[in-house]
């Protein structure tokens, strides 16, 4: 079952665990970082791995088969899961400032077809840059809002399997893109990057259509869409005097 194997979700419940709000205990640091992402409750959700229809709510305004589609009309093997995940690496490492400096590298053909007035690539650009937006939108507010964009839930296990790897694919892209790389990381970073290498190898020809690998699938996503904002924050936390602990 190659969705069926453990990532470091344990450390986001185990940080959760070693605190003890009522008498104010926080003995792990890392916790503080966790508290301006998520109430209580949502903790308690991380912790049973999320209803997935909590997710509904905080999905962007690009549609994920309308990006597909512009994509594939101008022959770019690229999907909408990739794209963003992508995106959200450039987010966590560069900002708002990281666009204008990664589309033309990942997406020369659509910054050279805008140039040449082609409609397609234009409507593609509009597209992606309004998905940056929303990601940093979600990213940037220190909250609960991200999500991936993956296929409908009503697709099957297999399409959204592939697209999960291809998000994976996309993130370690975009560190790439964005000077970073995951060797210079260090810790808990360290851990996300590795597990999300590991999931963008996973393909869907070794899975079987039951329950446990919809149990498994639901399972990953949460995890990358927690282990996103939790690098995100960190990064952004440790800048300056911490940014040592934080990078080799």
């Amino acid at each position: 079952m190659a969705l069926q194997f453990i990532p470091r979700l344990n450390l986001l419940i185990n940080i959760e665990r070693t605190a003890d709000p009522v008498n104010g205990m926080y003995p792990d640091p890392r916790h503080a970082i966790l508290k301006t992402l998520f109430t209580s409750t949502e903790l308690l959700n991380i912790r049973h791995c999320s209803n997935p229809s909590l997710l509904k709510n905080f999905m962007s305004d690009v549609d994920y088969q309308q990006l597909s589609q512009a994509l594939e009309r101008l022959n770019i093997a690229v999907d909408a899961a990739e794209c963003q995940g992508a995106i959200s690496a450039v987010i966590c490492l560069s900002g708002e400032d990281g666009l204008t400096s990664w589309l033309p590298v990942h997406f020369p053909e659509i910054e050279t077809g805008v140039a040449e007035g082609n409609a397609l690539a234009s409507e593609a650009k509009q597209l992606i840059v309004a998905l940056y937006q929303d990601t940093l939108e979600q990213l940037g507010q220190g909250n609960f809002d991200y999500a991936l964009l993956m296929p409908d839930d009503d697709e099957s296990i297999f399409v959204r399997t592939d697209a999960l790897s291809h998000w994976c694919q996309g993130f370690l892209l975009g560190l790439r893109y964005s000077g970073g790389d995951a060797a210079q990381f260090s810790g808990e970073l360290a851990e996300i990057l590795t597990d999300i290498t590991e999931i963008s190898q996973v393909s869907s020809e070794a899975l079987e259509d039951n329950e446990e690998e919809e149990q498994s699938y639901a399972e990953l996503v949460e995890y990358l869409r927690v282990g996103v904002m939790l690098f995100c924050e960190t990064l952004r936390a440790g800048k300056g005097a911490n940014a040592s602990k934080l990078v080799h």
